[in-house]
């Protein structure tokens, strides 16, 4: 082990602390606090709870409470994240405070049909449905070691392609998705396209 947190990660206590941070749809929860600009470690903080006050001393019940923060740091930042604030308040908690978490970068756009990163993605599948329109269908991807799997799906629900990119750009920027993955097999939607409606959501919609 090169550290104290993965030393930590292998005793009883780190094993049962790290199954809960590492449940794949914790990161829904980590981006969702993230965007509202609160502690990620929040959306653990019920469950580790229990786990941490029942141990003997205060010097044990505080290096449970920061593996924690380093435990949900590991997946933000494998997910794209950086530290916005080092310390916000939690609640209803062993600890009190805990990271903000921002995306590094403006959502990213791929192509790429490779494997889905820690953080996951909103996916928009591209298709001519059968009176010749062009629409789009997308859904959201959560990761599981070693593997992705779908965490929700929006089956049936097809909207003209412009509209489905557009809601789902709003989608992932308002939940804090770092990437956004187009499935265009037959070239329907061109990045020219693609440009003008994020042109018309970066300006400011008037009042």
């Amino acid at each position: 082990m090169s550290n104290w947190y993965e030393s930590y990660a292998s005793t009883e206590i780190g094993r049962k602390l790290s199954r809960i941070v590492n449940r794949p749809d914790r990161m829904f929860e980590f981006r969702f606090l993230s965007v509202w600009g609160k502690p990620a470690v929040q959306a653990v903080a019920s469950a580790v709870g229990p786990i941490i006050n029942t141990l003997p001393d205060k010097r044990a019940r505080d290096e449970a409470s920061q593996f924690c923060g380093w435990a949900v740091g590991q997946r933000l930042r494998r997910a794209g994240f950086e530290i916005a604030q080092h310390r916000g308040r939690v609640s209803d908690a062993p600890f009190k405070t805990g990271a903000v978490w921002r995306r590094a970068k403006p959502l990213q756009f791929t192509n790429n049909p490779g494997p889905v990163g820690e953080g996951g993605c909103v996916e928009l599948g591209v298709e001519r449905d059968t009176e010749g329109t062009i629409i789009g269908r997308w859904r959201l991807i959560t990761t599981v070691t070693p593997g992705a799997f779908i965490l929700h799906e929006m089956e049936g629900f097809r909207e003209p392609i412009e509209t489905a990119f557009r809601d789902a750009v709003e989608y992932a920027e308002r939940y804090g998705f770092t990437t956004l993955r187009i499935t265009d097999r037959d070239g329907l939607f061109p990045q020219e396209d693609r440009d003008k409606i994020l042109l018309t959501l970066s300006q400011p919609s008037a009042e």
